[in-house]
């Protein structure tokens, strides 16, 4: 027997509809909501010619390229033991790099605190754009 359920993400739809599908709602293993903002693949030619040409190695995981890539909307807050992107909250300061990581991971597969490469990405955009 084969069980399909689908549920509507009431919250995600709202998030996408009000900002044109730039920002989205992912959720935490423990189904914490995380607002965060799509960025699409980019080529390196397409921020500065000076930069060469291929996909932005933000977007290379594991030697895999990814369509999109998912960064906070807002300051990190640690609750409930992972590290969320809500509007609203204070951001958790004073507590360590290695820490924020691991509270990062503890959020399931995927998650990372933002890499170098990803920062240098939206120095380029925010290059680009003047």
């Amino acid at each position: 027997m084969t069980l399909s359920i689908n549920v509507v993400d009431t919250l995600r739809a709202q998030v996408e509809a009000a900002s044109g599908g730039l920002n989205t709602v992912l959720y935490t293993d423990k189904g914490q909501p995380c607002f965060m903002r799509v960025i699409p693949k980019t080529l390196l030619q397409d921020l500065d010619s000076g930069l060469g040409t291929g996909t932005h190695p933000a977007f290379i995981v594991d030697s895999v390229e990814k369509d999109q890539i998912y960064l906070g909307l807002y300051p990190g807050r640690v609750k409930n033991g992972e590290l969320v992107s809500q509007p609203s909250l204070e951001p958790t300061v004073n507590t360590n790099h290695d820490s924020f990581v691991s509270t990062a991971r503890a959020n399931g597969t995927g998650w990372h605190c933002m890499t170098n490469i990803e920062w240098a990405l939206l120095g380029a955009i925010c290059y680009e754009q003047g």
